[in-house]
């Protein structure tokens, strides 16, 4: 007898994408959610920030890692590497940066943002 295993797709990250548009008709691709990985992975790219004589650590964290976990494609006339997405101004990193942010956001986060994402 052989049992066929299916995923429950409400518990698995699936591979959707999000289209931020840009000006001048240009677009990212960006994962609609992280994965489990994709947060370990950003998250041990990260530095932790000591302040004052407290010693109270505050977390920091690399756009750019963000970005390029996050970053599938790209309508630049550019390849889409790290050296690349670290070219980018910070006007617009900042814009991609955001709405990785919020589609990111736990239903608490959300519900203390008023965002329906």
């Amino acid at each position: 007898m052989t049992t066929s295993h299916s995923m429950d797709v409400r518990f698995f990250v699936q591979e959707e994408t999000h289209r931020i548009v840009l000006p001048s008709d240009q677009w990212v691709d960006v994962k609609k959610e992280m994965s489990l990985a994709d947060w370990d992975r950003l998250e041990s790219s990260a530095i932790t920030v000591v302040a004052g004589e407290t010693n109270v650590g505050r977390y920091h964290r690399s756009s750019i890692d963000l970005l390029e976990i996050n970053t599938l494609a790209w309508s630049f006339d550019v390849p889409l590497t790290r050296g690349s997405i670290g070219k980018l101004n910070r006007r617009t990193s900042d814009l991609i940066v955001a709405e990785i942010e919020k589609l990111n956001l736990t239903p608490k986060e959300r519900a203390v943002k008023g965002t329906k994402t």
